[in-house]
C-alpha cells in the first residue's frame, strides 16, 4: 500500500487492523489452529498466539 494511501486514509487503516484482531478472536473461540488464524488474517502467528494466550488465562 502506497504511502499516500496511508497519509490520507489512516483510520481506514486502523479499522482494517481492528477488523483483523476481532476476526482472529473469533475464530481462536471457536477453536480453529492458530496456524489457519495466522494465515486467513494476514496477522503474524506470533501475535495470533499471544492474542490465544490472551482468550486462554
Amino acid at each position: 500500500m502506497s504511502r499516500y494511501y496511508k497519509k490520507q486514509y489512516p483510520l481506514k487503516e486502523h479499522f482494517k487492523a481492528e477488523e483483523k484482531l476481532e476476526t482472529a478472536i473469533k475464530f481462536l473461540k471457536l477453536g480453529v489452529d492458530v496456524n489457519t488464524v495466522a494465515s486467513g488474517t494476514g496477522l503474524s502467528l506470533d501475535k495470533v498466539i499471544e492474542i490465544n494466550r490472551q482468550l486462554n488465562k
